[in-house]
C-alpha cells in the first residue's frame, strides 16, 4: 500500500506541493514563554542604543586634552586652564606619597622605640627613594604642562 508521499514527484510542481504539504503536517506549537522570551529579547535589543547613549560620555568631555588645552580657546573656564589639569593629575600622585610616607614613618618610629637600628636605617633609604620619586613625578608633570599657555604651577 502506498501512501500519497510515497511516490517520486514527477515535476518540480509536485515536489514544491509536497514539500508545503510536509511543513503542514506537523502540528505549529506555540508556546507562551517563547514569545514572551522573543519579546523580552526585542525589548532588551530595543534599549541598547538608549542605555548607550546615556552611558556614553560626550567626545569633548575631557577638557585636559592635548586638544583642548592648546585649542586657544578664549573662554573663561577653569576646566581648559593647564592649571586645573595640573591638579586633576597630581592629586592622585601627592595622595599616594602622603600615605606611603605616614606608612614609612610609622614603621621607623616604632623601629626606633625598639631600638632596630638595622630596619631604622632600611626604612630611612625607602622614605628617602619615595621622595625622590616623588620629586621626579612631580617634574615630569611640571615640564608635561610647561608647554601650555597659562601655567603657572
Amino acid at each position: 500500500m502506498e501512501s500519497p508521499h510515497s511516490k517520486a514527484p514527477e515535476n518540480q510542481d509536485d515536489v514544491a506541493r509536497a514539500v508545503l504539504s510536509a511543513g503542514r503536517e506537523r502540528p505549529v506549537k506555540r508556546d507562551g514563554s517563547v514569545h514572551s522570551r522573543r519579546r523580552l529579547l526585542g525589548m532588551g535589543a530595543g534599549m541598547t542604543p538608549l542605555v548607550l547613549t546615556l552611558a556614553s560620555r560626550p567626545a569633548l568631555g575631557n577638557e585636559c586634552t592635548n586638544s583642548a588645552l592648546l585649542s586657544g580657546n578664549n573662554s573663561t573656564s577653569t576646566r581648559r586652564d593647564p592649571n586645573y589639569c595640573y591638579y586633576q593629575e597630581l592629586d592622585p600622585i601627592s595622595s599616594a606619597f602622603v600615605a606611603e610616607q605616614q606608612r614609612i614613618t610609622t614603621e621607623l618610629n616604632a623601629a626606633w622605640a625598639a631600638g632596630d637600628s638595622t630596619l631604622a636605617a632600611q626604612l630611612q633609604d625607602e622614605y628617602y627613594a619615595l621622595v625622590d620619586d616623588y620629586n621626579a613625578q612631580m617634574a615630569a608633570l611640571k615640564s608635561k604642562y610647561s608647554v601650555y599657555p597659562g601655567f603657572s604651577a
